[in-house]
């Protein structure tokens, strides 16, 4: 379920940044790239407390010695790691955090609560149906 979240939470982002100039990278094989870009600066996507190796370039990364600026966006996922909790926003420069935001799904994501469907009035039953088009799968 990871890498479901996480690809489900780049393609939200990608859909929803693209039209405000945001730039979406994808490999010479087509595969999505976990970062975008605008202007200046590069956007890393990850999820929080994910393990990774050490390298020269996650170092030159955190100290900024790259030729954009760095800001990383980190979530972190419910028990079930099926939804986002929380989004952390990061700029970071060595081991100093320079600039902090956290997001919650209390702030309300910034997305619109209007249900997809009309719900049935009370006494009249609807049995659910679940339909899945080729298309649609991930």
């Amino acid at each position: 379920t990871a890498g479901i979240t996480h690809d489900c939470t780049y393609y939200y982002l990608e859909s929803e940044l693209s039209p405000l100039g945001f730039e979406f990278v994808s490999d010479s094989a087509g595969n999505k790239r976990s970062f975008f870009t605008k202007g200046d600066y590069i956007f890393i996507l990850k999820k929080k407390d994910a393990p990774t190796n050490p390298t020269g370039i996650s170092r030159n990364i955190r100290e900024q010695n790259v030729s954009k600026h760095v800001i990383t966006i980190s979530y972190e996922t419910d028990p079930l790691g099926i939804e986002v909790a929380r989004i952390f926003v990061q700029y970071l420069r060595g081991n100093a955090v320079e600039y902090s935001f956290t997001i919650t799904p209390e702030d309300g994501w910034g997305i619109s609560h209007t249900p997809s469907t009309i719900l049935p009035t009370e006494g009249e039953h609807v049995k659910p149906k679940l339909k899945i088009k080729k298309n649609d799968a991930i």
